[in-house]
């Protein structure tokens, strides 16, 4: 997953942001999340897949990314 951020987020190919996660979000205590919680951290944890707004949101999320890496072969 830090891979796959790393690899999303990074502005050139040869700069990695690893050392720049300082706005991940959540714990194995946090009591769960917000659509836009989900949309301005790049990371957390305890995500309801049962709601449907946060699998919407995830969703959204994925397939944005997918048109991204699609473009950027």
């Amino acid at each position: 997953m830090v891979n796959i951020i790393d690899l999303t987020r990074r502005k050139t190919s040869f700069h990695s942001i690893i050392t720049r996660l300082n706005d991940c979000w959540g714990d194995c205590c946090a009591s769960g999340s917000k659509p836009e919680n989900i949309k301005q951290k790049r990371c957390g944890h305890r995500m309801d897949l049962a709601r449907d707004d946060i699998r919407q949101t995830l969703i959204e999320i994925l397939e944005s990314e997918a048109v991204y890496l699609t473009k950027n072969k």
